[in-house]
């Protein structure tokens, strides 16, 4: 998930730089006015699916962990605050 997250922050930064006004500006002189939007959307778009997937192993190593910790004797709460800050079932899955 970090490396997501630096990710993004990365993508946000040179979305919002100089440089890639500038290469917009010229990219649209030249005949392509939304190619550079267009390779930004893609890396979102991208960026997106990276994060679905980190979030869904989480959730995948969280439940592994409870069935663990279930099968060496631990009791968990049939209700409760869920790893992502709901209150629902404790299971990651049931969310």
């Amino acid at each position: 998930m970090a490396g997501v997250e630096q990710r993004a922050i990365a993508l946000k930064a040179d979305s919002e730089s100089a440089g890639t006004y500038v290469e917009s500006f010229i990219r649209g002189f030249l005949g392509d006015p939304f190619g550079k939007a267009g390779e930004i959307m893609s890396a979102s778009d991208q960026l997106q699916r990276d994060f679905q997937t980190a979030s869904q192993q989480i959730r995948e190593t969280y439940n592994h962990v409870q069935d663990i910790a279930v099968a060496k004797g631990a009791k968990l709460p049939k209700k409760g605050r869920g790893w992502n800050g709901t209150t629902s079932d404790i299971r990651a899955d049931a969310v």
